[in-house]
C-alpha cells in the first residue's frame, strides 16, 4: 500500500465533517480496499485525509478547512476506512490546490446512484465509455470524458 497511508508524527485535529463517507462492506472490505489501492497506483496512490492536509499545507494557508469544504460538497471522492478518511490523489490537481476539471461533475452525477464505496470503484475501475481506461486514469487529460461517462453510467444505474 502507499505510504501515505501511515498515521503522521503529527497529528490535526479537526472537527467531523458533516456528511461522513459510507463505511466499507464488511464482507469484502479487505478485497474492496486492495482493488481500490491496485486501480488508483498509477496515479498517485491514496492518501488518509490528516497526510493529505499536511502535503496540502505546504502550498495552502487553510489545507484542513479546504479539504473539509471539498468533503462536506462532496466534490471529493473518499471513504471510510478503519477510522480514517482515505482520498485517491489521481482527484487533486498537481501541487494538491485544487481539483482536476471533471472531478466534482462527475461525482454530481454519481452520488445519488452509488455509496462511497462504489463510486471508488466507478473511478478505479476500466469504463466502457472510455475506451477501457480507468476514470481515475482518464480525469487529467480529460474531465470532460469522464463526466460524459459518469453521466451515461448515472442512466444506466438509476434505470433511467
Amino acid at each position: 500500500m502507499d505510504t501515505l497511508l501511515h498515521a503522521p508524527k503529527e497529528r490535526l485535529h479537526r472537527p467531523p465533517p458533516a456528511w461522513k463517507p459510507a463505511a466499507a462492506p464488511s464482507a469484502d472490505s479487505n478485497a474492496a480496499l486492495r482493488e481500490l489501492c491496485r486501480g488508483f497506483q498509477p496515479t498517485g496512490g491514496m492518501a488518509s485525509g490528516d497526510d493529505l492536509a499536511l502535503l496540502m499545507g505546504r502550498s495552502s494557508p487553510q489545507p484542513i478547512s479546504q479539504l473539509a469544504r471539498w468533503i462536506v460538497a462532496r466534490e471529493v471522492l473518499c471513504v471510510e476506512w478503519q477510522t480514517q478518511t482515505l482520498l485517491p490523489l489521481f482527484q487533486f490537481s498537481c501541487g494538491l490546490h485544487g481539483l482536476r476539471p471533471g472531478m466534482a461533475a462527475a461525482l454530481r452525477e454519481l452520488v445519488d446512484v452509488f455509496d462511497a464505496w462504489e463510486l471508488a470503484l466507478w473511478f478505479a475501475r476500466g469504463n466502457r465509455a472510455l475506451g477501457g481506461a480507468s476514470p481515475a486514469d482518464t480525469l487529467a487529460r480529460d474531465g470532460t470524458a469522464v463526466w460524459q461517462a459518469a453521466r451515461t453510467d448515472r442512466f444506466i444505474a438509476a434505470g433511467l
